[in-house]
C-alpha cells in the first residue's frame, strides 16, 4: 500500500458540509484520500511525509499539463489558429528565457482562473 501525509495545509473541502480547516492533515492511500483533518495519526507502516504549511488544497485542482505562457497572452491573438498562437506563445527563437518572478506569476494566474 502506497501511502501519503500531506501535514499542515489550509483545506476547502467543498462537501456538503461545507468543511473548512485553516490547518489540517491529508491521509492518502492508494491513490485516494482516506482522512482529512487537524493532526491526523496514521497507522503504523510505510509512509511520505509532505510539509504542506502555507499551502491551499482543495478538491479537483488537477492540472497535469499547463502551457503558463498564454496566460499572459489573454486577447491578445483573438481567433489565431493554434500553429500561430504557438508560434508566439512560445517563441523558438526567444531572445531569452522568461525570469522566475514572470514564470511564477503567469502559473498562478492561471490557478486562479482554474478556481
Amino acid at each position: 500500500m502506497t501511502r501519503l501525509l500531506l501535514q499542515g495545509a489550509q483545506v476547502l473541502t467543498f462537501d456538503a458540509l461545507d468543511r473548512r480547516w485553516p490547518v489540517a492533515d491529508i491521509l492518502v492511500e492508494d491513490g485516494r484520500i482516506a482522512a482529512v483533518g487537524p493532526d491526523l495519526v496514521p497507522p503504523e507502516g510505510p509512509l511520505a511525509v509532505v510539509d504542506a504549511r502555507r499551502r491551499l488544497a482543495i478538491p479537483g485542482l488537477i492540472n497535469a499539463h499547463l502551457h503558463s505562457p498564454a496566460n499572459l497572452m489573454k486577447g491578445l491573438l483573438e481567433g489565431a489558429p493554434l500553429e500561430i498562437f504557438m508560434l508566439y506563445e512560445v517563441p523558438p527563437l526567444a531572445a531569452e528565457a522568461d525570469t522566475p518572478e514572470v514564470v511564477r506569476l503567469r502559473t498562478l494566474l492561471g490557478a486562479a482562473e482554474m478556481l
